[in-house]
């Protein structure tokens, strides 16, 4: 890669506040743009592994990307066609993800609709594009949304969803994480999104999995949205997160305190959450049916 997509590709590396379906928006344009200036010749796509790895590396706990490397890789594994037709069909391949990915967050909130209309009171965690989209949405069909938001240490990204929905007009209560127990009691539902969903587990913004717990032992519904390219199957395990800058929660810790700073975490998957993609409600059999069929490419045993 040319030096100009190895530096964009390092500020998706160092972005810990966008949220998974905005990075990758991100992603599939610049995958667009490297592949259309390939000269297509022979060796065009000699390297394309390499592109790959660099993916990854980037967000390594994203499922979306996963899955992009894994569509990709299918089809640059196929040898019995040109570099030229690999390409087109790659190109093919993110036209038609840069023209769905948009769509998938609007479908979403049409599904989660008329939960909203029936339970305007919502208790959510930190930012997520498809959580803002399902809220927004509702509240401009002219439910009395009401939103209680933690702010979602280390990187408070709660802070940009609260500005985000108090300017579509909504009102919002905005408090530390651990004040959670403080409002829980007051709201209908609780909604996350989520960066990957296995057949046993999600994983969201550290905290979730307290707010899920804590919802759960009071009866509170438990909602996780998010599009089906987030959708991953354990036995191709997702990178590990690697411990984030301590300065970030503690610049100048005195000795013999070691501060520990994780951004993601897993929540299990279980019956007393609901599931909801661009395909609708999906039960946890669903889930689990759907990444039984995953069709993975040969890149993964060589990684």
């Amino acid at each position: 890669m040319n030096a100009k997509t190895t530096s964009l590709w390092r500020a998706i590396a160092v972005d810990n506040l966008s949220g998974a379906s905005e990075i990758y928006a991100r992603v599939l344009q610049l995958f667009m743009q490297h592949l259309s200036l390939l000269d297509q010749t022979k060796a065009a796509l000699q390297e394309w592994p390499q592109w790959l790895r660099a993916l990854l590396q980037a967000q390594p706990a994203m499922a979306p990307l996963y899955n992009l490397a894994n569509n990709l890789a299918l089809i640059f594994e196929q040898e019995s066609l040109s570099e030229k037709e690999r390409i087109a069909q790659a190109l093919a391949l993110l036209h038609k993800e840069i023209l769905q990915s948009p769509q998938a967050n609007a479908a979403i909130a049409q599904h989660a609709f008329p939960l909203l209309a029936e339970k305007p009171r919502v208790l959510t965690h930190s930012y997520s594009s498809t959580v803002a989209a399902v809220l927004e949405n509702a509240h401009a069909k002219g439910v009395k949304v009401e939103v209680y938001l933690s702010e979602g240490r280390p990187a408070n990204e709660g802070r940009r969803m609260a500005e985000r929905l108090a300017r579509a007009g909504m009102p919002v209560h905005f408090f530390v994480d651990d004040a959670r127990a403080c409002f829980v009691n007051t709201v209908d539902l609780v909604l996350l999104g989520a960066d990957w969903i296995s057949e046993k587990a999600f994983v969201n913004k550290i905290g979730s999995r307290s707010l899920a717990l804590l919802a759960s032992v009071l009866k509170i519904p438990v909602v996780v949205l998010a599009g089906q390219n987030k959708l991953w199957p354990t036995y191709l395990p997702l990178g590990q997160e690697p411990e984030q800058p301590h300065a970030e929660i503690w610049a100048e810790a005195p000795p013999n305190v070691k501060p520990h700073n994780f951004y993601f975490e897993d929540i299990e998957l279980h019956h007393a959450y609901s599931v909801i993609t661009e395909g609708g409600l999906a039960s946890l059999e669903r889930v689990q049916n759907e990444l039984l069929n995953f069709h993975a490419a040969e890149f993964w045993r060589r990684l």
